[in-house]
């Protein structure tokens, strides 16, 4: 059997074979959640991870804010799952998912704040070279 996603058939069709479609369903949509405890980490920082009904869900939390995906624990049977990670030292706003089965992955966002007295480099502005001779003054000959 020859499976194409959307479509299934026989790979030798037999005299009188008819056509199999199916559809696969939609991915669900990302659940926006609220499983980090805090909005803003320093770097280095340790992140603290608790999701109170866990949706069927996964014992990894990922983030490339993270500098190591999360293991998390059954706190208790099927109500909820806790775990702790170290916050990168890039500063930037991240995205945390941890997968699951039923409503598709849950997602919260964070911010890594810039050090104090380390603040996020800004690009130099570009040089701009004068075009043209440069201005010498009135040009004429002296007495």
């Amino acid at each position: 059997m020859l499976l194409v996603v959307g479509t299934a058939f026989a790979s030798t069709p037999a005299a009188g074979a008819q056509e199999v479609r199916f559809s696969l369903p939609d991915p669900m949509p990302p659940v926006i959640g609220s499983f980090l405890d805090k909005d803003e980490y320093a770097p280095g920082e340790r992140i603290e991870i608790f999701l109170v009904d866990t949706h069927r869900c996964g014992y990894t939390a990922t983030s490339p804010g993270f500098t190591a995906p999360a293991e998390l624990a059954l706190v208790r049977p099927g109500y909820s799952l806790r775990g702790a990670t170290t916050a990168v030292a890039r500063p930037g706003t991240y995205r945390a998912e941890i997968p699951c089965g039923m409503t598709g992955p849950v997602v919260d966002t964070f911010t890594i704040a810039p050090q104090p007295g380390n603040p996020v480099p800004k690009p130099k502005p570009p040089i701009v070279k004068p075009k043209g001779a440069p201005d010498t003054g009135g040009g004429g000959t002296a007495p």
